[in-house]
């Protein structure tokens, strides 16, 4: 097959369900690993339909403050005269 035949090829919807429950694994897989998955596509130059490149990447997922630290609920703030 040629390489201009590879960009006309056609995929079926049974292609796409898969592509996207292996994503999907991945996402479960670093979130019990406490790793984030980022998958993004960056524009090259000179800027046009279809001129990227898709990057992955993976990091350590930073810990929310709200779910670590709870804060007890605060009354209501007073107004201070000076």
């Amino acid at each position: 097959m040629s390489k201009d035949a590879d960009k006309f090829k056609v995929y079926t919807l049974q292609d796409e369900a898969e592509l996207l429950g292996a994503a999907r694994a991945l996402v479960r897989r670093a979130r019990q690993l406490r790793l984030v998955l980022t998958i993004e596509q960056v524009p090259l130059h000179p800027l046009a339909m279809g001129n990227y490149e898709t990057l992955v990447g993976v990091r350590v997922a930073r810990i929310k403050a709200k779910q670590e630290f709870r804060l007890e609920p605060t009354e209501q703030p007073t107004k201070v005269s000076t």
